[in-house]
């Protein structure tokens, strides 16, 4: 959608991205109540307790609600200031529109967390990765739709950003009460102790959220601050992949925190301890994939997505993407499950003693190698991926001893295999690269394909066990054998 609203909204742009920035910066206020709530019914569901069900979502809808009416309010008195301080545009006559847009999308996506805890909690990631995906799917159509006829581009723009996800909202909340009928809303069912035991987890997550908020979300305001609006519209387009991939590598430890609850609520160390092993192996195998795509395809990619709309800027996006393809393998590949076993144990203490003053010595580093060197948007890149570099071992240790397990054990058991399919990857991605490629679309899907076919094999090959080809051809049968049914 980049070079479709560049096309459509010209410099006008920018304040898109500085929309995005400001409500995204805002639902940081989500604390980590949703982890922490999850966490909590997790636990809570195998008791087959409705009225223990109920005092949690209400208690957690509560503190949501609260949430999202500051959160709210924040953004409708600092829109105003922030826009003329970061865009400098004439914003008088959207003045209503951009305050409607926040509160709205601030309001709706703690109410949707409430309704995606219960869903998660279940397991049932499946629904919530459908109602999201059909999401993106109609607002996609919608803004390629009625935007190019539209005179007031942003105007509408916001309308269908902001229409969605109330729709989803809505959906979500009907799922959620046919996955768990057994929950009842109502300020009755507000529980002290549960809001306490919600805070209690959260209050933690609050302060890795805090981290996060200082170097990643901080990095749109560095660049408005410090560089030109180009620079702003840079760094955003580079960051589109990143949002994709980034969810499909922390799929797995997303998915297995509910499970990681119960068996530490039950006492089976050695299944946490498979879950931290495999999981992170699992992680790795699927980041080296797509690590290695955007290393290898992000220069043709951006040539034939922003080549013609951003004739002096797609290059250098190019190589903000393969930057933010290296930070992220570092954090969500290689960090595996070892946040799924530290939330489900509750044991959050030591992440935040080691990220909260790494997360203040990145913004640091950032609004200076901006501000004070000729690196530009580099620089944000630059102070992330060394800060990157310093936690991943650290955690890496931590987090192998925490569950009984050596670092040796865990790096052999977990690393080794992942590395050794990277190499090889690397080496035959770099091989297909000195083949003379056109510069088409199709020809990009092609040495997608070629570059994708290697990896499949060595994960097959080097990546997996014996016992887990194994399984993994059943699960093949049965699906073909449903199929043909």
């Amino acid at each position: 959608m980049v070079p479709f609203l560049l096309k459509e909204m010209g410099t006008d742009y920018a304040v898109v991205v500085i929309l995005l920035s400001i409500s995204g910066l805002v639902g940081l206020a989500d604390f980590g109540t949703g982890q922490s709530l999850t966490r909590e019914l997790a636990a809570a569901i195998p008791e087959h307790d409705s009225k223990k069900i109920s005092a949690i979502v209400s208690s957690g809808l509560f503190l949501y609600l609260c949430l999202g009416s500051v959160g709210s309010l924040i953004y409708y008195a600092g829109v105003p200031y922030l826009l003329g301080q970061f865009w400098g545009g004439d914003f008088e006559s959207f003045f209503f529109a951009f305050r409607v847009y926040g509160v709205t999308t601030i309001l709706t996506t703690f109410l949707s967390q409430s309704w995606i805890t219960v869903i998660s909690a279940h397991q049932r990631f499946d629904i919530v990765n459908s109602v999201r995906i059909t999401g993106l799917i109609v607002l996609v159509a919608a803004q390629v739709i009625i935007i190019p006829i539209s005179d007031e581009k942003i105007l509408v723009w916001i309308m269908l950003v902001t229409a969605v996800p109330i729709v989803s909202c809505l959906i979500l909340f009907y799922l959620a009460r046919k996955i768990e009928d057994g929950f009842s809303l109502s300020f009755q069912n507000v529980s002290r102790s549960q809001i306490k035991s919600i805070l209690g987890l959260s209050g933690k997550l609050t302060l890795l959220q805090f981290t996060r908020l200082i170097s990643e979300k901080m990095d749109p305001f560095i660049l408005a601050v410090f560089t030109s609006p180009l620079n702003l519209v840079v760094y955003n387009s580079a960051a589109k992949i990143s949002c994709v991939s980034g969810p499909i590598i922390t799929t797995i430890p997303q998915q297995l925190c509910p499970r990681a609850t119960q068996l530490h609520v039950r006492g089976e160390m050695s299944q946490l301890r498979e879950i931290l092993t495999t999981g992170t192996r699992y992680s790795m195998l699927l980041g080296v994939g797509i690590f290695v795509g955007i290393v290898f395809l992000s220069r043709d990619f951006c040539a034939l997505w922003l080549g013609e709309n951003m004739p002096d800027g797609w290059l250098l996006v190019a190589e903000l993407m393969i930057g933010m393809a290296i930070i992220d393998f570092i954090t969500f590949a290689a960090g595996g499950t070892q946040w799924s076993i530290l939330l489900g144990m509750r044991k959050l203490g030591f992440q935040i003693w080691t990220m909260v003053p790494t997360a203040i010595l990145n913004l640091g580093l950032s609004v200076y190698l901006v501000s004070s060197t000729t690196l530009g948007v580099k620089g944000v890149i630059l102070a992330t991926l060394g800060i990157a570099i310093i936690r991943r071992p650290i955690m890496i240790i931590y987090t192998s001893r925490l569950v009984g397990l050596s670092t040796i054990s865990y790096l052999r058991e977990s690393y080794l295999q992942p590395v050794i399919v990277l190499a090889l990857t690397s080496f035959s991605a770099f091989l297909i690269g000195l083949a003379s490629w056109p510069d088409t679309w199709l020809s990009l899907v092609l040495k997608g394909a070629s570059i994708g076919g290697p990896w499949l094999i060595f994960v097959w090959l080097i990546g997996l066990s014996k016992q887990e080809k194994k399984r993994m051809i059943a699960s093949i049968r049965v699906s073909l054998t449903k199929v043909k049914i």
